[in-house]
């Protein structure tokens, strides 16, 4: 899970549109090998705005955050590396991220 490529900086946010249309163009690219229009048995790409847009922040973190420690995350060599530059830190959505992701394999 997560990035392991220990990148000094995060990553930017990109616009909805730009994250739409990338979307589009994986599923494009994929139809010619998945089949994503077989009825019940079709392949289905889901994004975590698809599957947790319906959950608030405070619901989130009620639910699933507290089952995830903070300290296990800077634990991590690349999250460390990361807090010991002056001119970098984690985010607060860097943190959330993790549990996303952590959430999104459990769904999976």
């Amino acid at each position: 899970m997560g990035d392991p490529r220990f990148k000094a900086t995060e990553r930017s946010l990109n616009a909805i549109e730009t994250i739409d249309r990338w979307i589009k163009s994986i599923s494009d690219q994929l139809s010619h090998f998945i089949d994503f229009d077989f009825g019940a048995e079709s392949a289905m790409i889901a994004n975590n705005r698809d599957w947790m847009s319906c959950m608030d922040i405070m619901s989130f973190l009620h639910d699933i955050g507290k089952h995830f420690s903070v300290n296990a995350m800077i634990n991590k060599e690349s999250v460390r590396q990361r807090i010991e530059l002056p001119d970098q830190g984690i985010s607060s959505y860097r943190v959330f991220l993790q549990f996303t992701a952590v959430l999104r394999f459990c769904r999976a």
